[in-house]
């Protein structure tokens, strides 16, 4: 019964003040996983960020559109090894041709299987096992409103989303004359708002901006009873606020180039604290004990609220990478997290404007399909240590306009735009510079990725570039007469925005240079051995670049580009070292 026992404190702790279903609290959304679960206020167009706010998860096709995912994965796998959480989800969307309207209708479920239990009589004689499991199934219901304020635009959604909850805790077994099963009803309810701007340069590209805030309360319900009505334990009745931002460049309504998205989020268990049972369940009012300046804007954690923040990067519809925090004093959590994904949306844009085939972008335009990978940072004894996610996802647009669609491709032609943008695609390697001429005579550098956008403004080119910087090194532990070595991977990521002024020597060859700033540390990883810690930085550095292009064609060239940063960063391994992240990028260039 010792593990039974686990299951009661983890999940339906009976305490005075406790919360029974606490498994509702668990994200199962990876996306939203790898930046500290700020979907709350971050307008995503993730179906599963209707786990975080009903009012969130619009798909951004104008049409008819059905999406579906799929995630299973072990729970707590630093204290067991059979706990599995399975999420699947489905949804509708609809946007009305001719009404400023959009419906998302969603279907989903939680499952969370804590494994076999084995029961026993009052003189330890086996007398079966059972299954405890978990489950939550959702109906969501939301619209989304597009209209303007004094020409200003805005989109206003709101959702609700109703949960049956089943908690099994000896499946259909009796115990003792006690029934360890109930079933609740609880629903979600929430708002999102987003101010949109957008604005078209000459060079045909879109950009965009978008602020957005949004407010969300989940698992509203009567008091869970699984057998006695004056033990009953309140549901975790949580108040989530929360803000976002996002920015994008894009060559069409169905390509972007570049998106930037950051997010604060609050939660709050609304649940009044009590001193005996007989005093009446309550929970608080309004914004509960959330400060929005405090929890949101500021993004600190209070013993009463906890609070997380994310970022995303995504390159050319393809490549996104996410980092994010997670704080609950209380709890005494600071968790740090990370996450990649990888669309088709994105590779077949490429692969049409490449090779021209109009089916290409037919069958981009109706079907797409991503993969989301995200993790948790824990200590080795806790019970998330080795925690990640994986889900994979299907989107189908305008299914019943397949025909006419294929039609219109087969006399598209691929987008021209008139002054170059482009994209590049290559690697990364790290040259670091010591201060006071120390040096590491174990480091080693390795080679990361290097991929960027530049918009032509002549005579200069803007770009952002994301880049990530590898090394390795030796960690000694000495410990009286013994002495260990442990290999140390090092890995770090900086988003940066540059300008270069090109150069032509010949219709070959053109040197190019400018200015450039960056946040240093988006996130840090260092790997020792099998085990990983992070560090979010959000500092900001700023240097010079400067390098060749050698023209292989019109539309290809190859850069090589040397990049010098000013300010020193630490070097965590050695207490005292500093470094300067220098490097070189060898790119391909490809101009669109």
């Amino acid at each position: 019964m010792q593990r039974l026992l686990l299951i009661l404190v983890l999940f339906i702790v009976s305490e005075l003040n406790a919360q029974s279903a606490l498994f509702l609290l668990i994200r199962p959304i990876t996306s939203l996983n790898g930046m500290g679960g700020v979907g709350v206020g971050l307008s995503y167009d993730n179906i599963g960020a209707t786990y975080f706010n009903p009012a969130n998860g619009f798909s951004s096709y104008h049409g008819f559109s059905i999406s579906g995912s799929g995630m299973e994965m072990k729970w707590l796998p630093g204290l067991v090894d059979d706990m599995i959480l399975s999420h699947n989800q489905v949804s509708l969307s609809y946007r009305f041709p001719k009404l400023p309207l959009q419906l998302n209708i969603q279907q989903y479920r939680t499952f969370l299987d804590a494994g076999e239990q084995q029961y026993t009589g009052p003189n330890g004689e086996n007398l079966g096992t059972f299954n405890t499991f978990f489950r939550a199934d959702a109906s969501v219901l939301a619209v989304r409103y597009f209209g303007s304020i004094w020409k200003l635009p805005y989109t206003f959604s709101y959702g609700i989303a109703s949960k049956q909850i089943v908690q099994a805790l000896t499946g259909d077994v009796q115990i003792n004359g006690r029934n360890g099963r109930s079933e609740d009803h609880v629903f979600d309810r929430g708002f999102l708002l987003d101010i949109p701007f957008a604005e078209t340069l000459k060079s045909g590209a879109l950009v965009e901006i978008k602020p957005s805030f949004g407010i969300s309360t989940v698992n509203i319900g009567d008091p869970v009873v699984f057998n006695d009505p004056d033990q009953a334990d309140p549901m975790p009745t949580e108040l989530r606020v929360g803000i976002g931002f996002s920015t994008s460049i894009s060559l069409t309504d169905s390509w972007k180039l570049f998106e930037y998205k950051i997010g604060h989020a609050a939660n709050d268990l609304l649940i009044k604290h009590r001193t005996s049972h007989e005093e009446p369940i309550e929970y608080q009012k309004g914004l509960g004990d959330i400060n929005l300046i405090q929890h949101v804007f500021k993004s600190e954690a209070s013993d009463l609220v906890q609070v997380s923040r994310g970022q995303e990067i995504n390159l050319l519809d393809f490549y996104s990478i996410r980092f994010g925090s997670y704080v609950d004093l209380d709890g005494k959590i600071h968790s740090t997290e990370s996450g990649i994904s990888y669309s088709s949306k994105g590779l077949l844009n490429l692969v049409y404007h490449l090779t021209k085939l109009s089916a290409i972008n037919a069958i981009n335009h109706h079907i797409q399909v991503s993969y989301d990978y995200a993790d948790w940072d824990a200590a080795y004894s806790h019970p998330l240590y080795g925690t990640h996610f994986e889900t994979w996802n299907i989107t189908i647009n305008g299914l019943l306009g397949v025909r006419s669609s294929l039609q219109q491709n087969a006399k598209s032609i691929p987008l021209q735009l008139t002054n170059g943008l482009s994209f590049m695609v290559g690697a990364n390697y790290e040259i670091p510079l010591f201060a006071n001429g120390n040096d590491v005579d174990d480091r080693k550098s390795m080679i990361g990725y290097a991929i960027g956008v530049e918009v032509p403004w002549e005579p200069i080119r803007f770009g952002i570039a994301l880049t990530e910087s590898r090394s390795s090194d030796t960690l000694r532990l000495d410990f009286g007469d013994l002495s260990f070595k442990t290999g140390i991977e090092d890995i770090y990521y900086q988003l940066s925005l540059y300008s270069l002024i090109p150069i032509s020597i010949n219709k070959w060859l053109t040197l190019v240079g400018g200015p450039q700033i960056h946040s240093p540390f988006m996130h840090r990883k260092i790997w020792i051995e099998d085990d990983s810690a992070s560090d979010p930085n959000y500092g900001y550095n700023y240097g010079l670049r400067g390098g060749i292009e050698v023209h292989m064609s019109e539309s290809y060239a190859l850069r090589i580009n040397y990049s010098y940063w000013i300010r020193d960063l630490e070097y965590l391994l050695i207490e005292g070292y500093e470094f300067k992240p220098n490097g070189i990028q060898i790119e391909g260039r490809l101009i669109l």
